[in-house]
């Protein structure tokens, strides 16, 4: 994440860059607690259905950014392949009917 010159905070005037050029890591911290902030009022102001599903929006975000951390494996697990090489080999499957598809009028 590169530092710009939006303001974040409107009442003191801080940006992002002048954060970033004094110490990212507070930088980072300072950002992510002002986020914290506006999203917790944002919430309060929302319904509560919408509220939850924003909230699990913003846990799944976390997650992910979380595992984004690890990381990803360069093969296909042990034993993927034996697993699931013909797994569906003795399933029938069937197409059911599709009908008939509606006539248009042409145009």
């Amino acid at each position: 994440m590169m530092p710009d010159h939006r303001v974040i905070d409107r009442e003191n005037q801080i940006s992002y860059q002048s954060l970033f050029c004094l110490n990212p890591c507070i930088g980072y911290t300072v950002v992510m607690h002002i986020v914290a902030e506006e999203l917790d009022r944002k919430l309060s102001e929302m319904d509560r259905a919408t509220a939850e599903h924003v909230e699990r929006l913003v846990r799944d975000a976390l997650y992910l950014a979380q595992t984004r951390n690890e990381p990803l494996p360069q093969t296909w697990p042990e034993g993927y392949f034996a697993q699931t090489a013909g797994a569906l080999a003795g399933e029938r499957f069937e197409r059911p009917d599709q009908g008939t598809s509606p006539t248009r009028e042409a145009w």
